[in-house]
């Protein structure tokens, strides 16, 4: 930043953001950085940035943040900010890594807002953080022996460590990390992970390494060659997941298998599916914690400005207010749904139902709440008249399928929607333009928490469509994708209307 421009210029931009009050972010235990949308430059830091950073406000006001905290993922950070800039959504979240002043290495929670000058067509980034590198509280019930995932953990046949991510000491490690790597257990109980160069002999190499995996979409760019105690070189597809499991204690959970091993095991896939959904509890967590946020910034601007402002204005932070509050909803239906289908609670009770109707509202709903611009094309045929569904389930199969093909679409691009009933069998048939599945994808679908390799950055968590699995199941029906690349994506679902008569569906 000019040095010319001043703490005066500074204070200038501050005072112009429409609708914040940086009193009130000063003294908040979130971190809060104001960017410059252009040059990524600290405009602002709050006193929570000084505290855990180490750094004054003085050194660091004026210079790049991503330069400043994150010099290792300076080119990932700087990509991700330009992408965000460039984005129609005017709110994001991410976790970045930064590193202390006194060369500590701290993970943030980050939500990242756009803001604009109310003197000017300059636009800003507002970023508020949580800190996930506090280890004051005991490891989590995840380690316990008595857990699931311990069993699963230490059965694998896959080299996998637990390293608590505040020093990089191994917590714990299975049987197949032993023989993989040739150390004793006293040799690697509470080592420092660097100490045996697995993933780097340094904090820098090592951080180089995460962003290597974080940027990956294909298995052969997370190929690594590992020494093991003899000095021999093991070719491995390596993974690393970060979460802050119960009390925010942070683990990285590091896998690492042999090139030349010929596929996993079902166990094997239990346990791997069991890490993902710790890190999918991690982000839920997360997602539960940080809209409270939101939610007061726009009630405190509401309650200090809302005499000043006319409705319309008023109207946009009473809209972030239900969105915010919309979103948690729909978060915590799908947890429950997941709740649902693990403990086996999934039950089944078909009625009569209109069933042209009912989708037809269900399009409604879904375009109003999505605020959607693609045109849901819904058309149906047939006899529907002794139609008997499970409304409940009907509804999860349609709209989560729906809301999908919106999704994964571009903007404007129609989506079909077709429905036939014979009086026997419901055809349902979803189909899209969108950017479709890869091959290698397709036989994980409908895995729990499985995310195709091309959703760049389209959030979700890989709920939809397991539950969609679950709920096609429970009225003993099929479901079927066809999907190509670039091209679109068609799920086509059968079920019976006639449960005297589910074998006339297959």
């Amino acid at each position: 930043m000019d040095e010319g421009k001043g703490k005066q210029s500074l204070q200038n931009i501050i005072s112009s953001i429409e609708g914040l009050n940086f009193k009130i972010l000063e003294n908040i235990t979130e971190l809060v950085f104001l960017l410059d949308s252009e040059t990524f430059e600290i405009l602002f830091a709050n006193h929570s940035v000084e505290k855990l950073s180490g750094f004054s406000i003085s050194e660091i006001l004026g210079k790049n943040k991503y330069e400043t905290f994150s010099k290792n993922f300076l080119e990932l950070y700087t990509e991700n900010a330009k992408n965000f800039i460039a984005a129609k959504d005017d709110f994001a979240r991410s976790e970045e890594y930064i590193r202390s002043k006194n060369n500590e290495v701290k993970l943030l929670y980050t939500k990242k807002y756009k803001v604009s000058s109310t003197a000017s067509s300059d636009s800003y980034i507002l970023e508020i953080a949580s800190d996930f590198t506090d280890n004051h509280q005991n490891y989590p019930n995840l380690l316990s022996a008595k857990s699931p995932f311990f069993k699963l953990f230490h059965s694998s046949s896959i080299a996998t460590a637990i390293i608590n991510f505040s020093n990089l000491k191994i917590i714990d490690f299975n049987q197949a990390f032993i023989n993989s790597f040739g150390y004793k257990e006293d040799e690697l109980k509470d080592a420092s992970f660097l100490e045996y160069d697995f993933l780097g002999a340094n904090i820098d190499e090592f951080e180089k390494n995460l962003e290597k995996i974080s940027k990956a979409q294909k298995e052969e760019q997370r190929e690594f060659s590992i020494k093991n105690k003899n000095g021999e070189k093991i070719n491995c597809y390596v993974s690393i997941e970060h979460f802050a499991a119960k009390n925010d204690t942070p683990l990285l959970i590091f896998t690492a298998q042999s090139t030349n091993d010929a596929g996993q095991t079902e166990n094997e896939k239990e346990s791997m599916n069991l890490i993902f959904r710790s890190r999918l509890i991690s982000m839920l967590s997360h997602e539960f914690r940080t809209p409270l946020t939101t939610i007061m910034l726009s009630s405190d601007m509401l309650k200090n400005y809302g005499t000043q402002w006319d409705e319309e204005k008023k109207l946009v932070y009473f809209k972030k207010i239900s969105d915010t509050v919309l979103h948690l909803n729909q978060l915590i239906e799908k947890l429950l749904t997941i709740s649902s289908i693990e403990s086996g609670q999934f039950e089944f009770h078909p009625e009569s139902l209109d069933v042209p109707a009912f989708f037809q509202s269900i399009v409604e709903n879904i375009t109003f709440t999505m605020n959607s611009k693609h045109q849901v094309k819904f058309k149906y045929s047939g006899n529907y008249s002794c139609a008997s569904v499970d409304e409940n389930l009907l509804s999860l199969i349609v709209s989560n399928l729906i809301t999908n093909a919106i999704k994964y679409s571009q903007e404007n691009e129609e989506v079909s929607f077709d429905s036939y009933c014979d009086g026997v069998c419901l055809t349902i048939q979803i189909k899209d333009r969108g950017i479709g599945i890869p091959a290698e994808g397709l036989n994980n679908l409908f895995h729990t928490f499985y995310r195709a390799s091309n959703v760049g950055k389209r959030f979700g968590f890989g709920l939809g469509l397991a539950i969609v699995k679950k709920c096609v199941e429970a009225h003993r029906g099929e479901i079927f994708v066809n999907s190509e690349t670039g091209i679109g994506t068609t799920f086509t679902v059968i079920v019976p209307v006639k449960h005297d008569r589910p074998q006339e569906c297959k």
